[in-house]
């Protein structure tokens, strides 16, 4: 006659049948979009009553400010995120893992090493990626080599089917699935209008140009066309450019001894460079004239200023 199992062990069999998935993906904080997808996931009832779930954070970021910036407290951070990797597949033996790498820049090399870290322990790898850049660099030799390299034995997942040009020279077709990022239920669905006319719905976020297209993207430098130009004369050969006005605020300073500027006209005609002095005499070699004169300020500084600052005035 069989044991009866205890509630224990019976909670140990149902854990044991559902396939065990190692989530490593990055989780808030810092709160970015890959961030809250990830805690959306770790919060998920279905992801959890479905698998077997460990989850790891795979950011070292500290805030915002941290990210894309290099301090020694990382590398250290780096290599602790390494050793409990290796230290949680060994002993959690997952059937998959889940990791959202990045594509470009520094934090490709350091997920390149994670990766390549879990395939080296005969682990199946699915990479979410929430990024692009691949096709900007895959010209370049060294980063196409490490393309080939990260992309070799596992399954890709990307936001939307037009992504799959950005990696399409490493990643065939058959190996990537679509899945759009989604949102939390809300408490309500919103009804149609009674009058029959479209649901307005208000989407409050941030967009980020190379991402965005359609009616809500920004006309580029070709399609607005030239910048008008004004047309302005010039005062040495009085004919006509297009040079655009200067917006240069004038000064009424008074002109260097010498020189043919009147009160009339405080912006000196520029003359040409074989007649322009090349350098003015300093101020103490001034001299007074009849029609110019250095003179000290005669205003009084305020009673209750301090001494410093009354003899600056002054």
């Amino acid at each position: 006659m069989p044991v009866p199992m205890s509630h224990t062990e019976q909670s140990e069999m149902k854990r044991m049948a559902k396939p065990r998935i190692l989530f490593i993906m990055h989780m808030p904080p810092p709160v970015h979009g890959a961030a809250m997808m990830g805690q959306y996931i770790h919060d998920s009832a279905l992801v959890k009553g479905s698998f077997d779930c460990r989850f790891i954070n795979l950011a070292i970021a500290r805030g915002l400010k941290d990210v894309g910036h290099f301090r020694f407290g990382k590398a250290a951070d780096y290599l602790r995120l390494l050793a409990t990797i290796r230290r949680e597949i060994r002993a959690f033996s997952p059937d998959l893992v889940y990791v959202t790498p990045n594509t470009v820049g520094v934090p490709f090399f350091k997920d390149l090493v994670i990766t390549g870290l879990i395939k080296s322990m005969g682990c199946r790898v699915v990479a979410h990626y929430h990024n692009k850049g691949v096709a900007t660099r895959q010209d370049r030799w060294l980063d196409d080599r490490l393309y080939r390299l990260a992309f070799r034995n596992q399954k890709n997942i990307l936001l939307s089917e037009r992504l799959f040009a950005d990696i399409s020279r490493y990643a065939d077709r058959r190996d990537v699935y679509i899945v759009p990022n989604g949102i939390p239920s809300t408490v309500g669905t919103p009804s149609p209008k009674a009058s029959g006319g479209p649901l307005r719905i208000l989407f409050l976020s941030n967009m980020m140009q190379p991402r965005v297209s359609g009616p809500f993207s920004r006309p580029s430098a070709s399609s607005r066309g030239p910048r008008p130009v004004s047309p302005a004369i010039s005062s040495e050969s009085g004919r006509t450019s297009t040079a655009k006005p200067s917006r240069r605020r004038s000064m009424n300073m008074p002109s260097p001894p010498g020189s043919s500027a009147t009160a009339e006209n405080s912006v000196p005609t520029r003359k040409p460079s074989s007649e322009r002095p090349m350098s003015w005499p300093s101020p103490r070699s001034l001299k007074p004239s009849a029609s110019f004169s250095w003179k000290p300020c005669s205003t009084p500084a305020p009673a209750s200023l301090p001494m410093k600052e009354a003899s600056r005035t002054s």
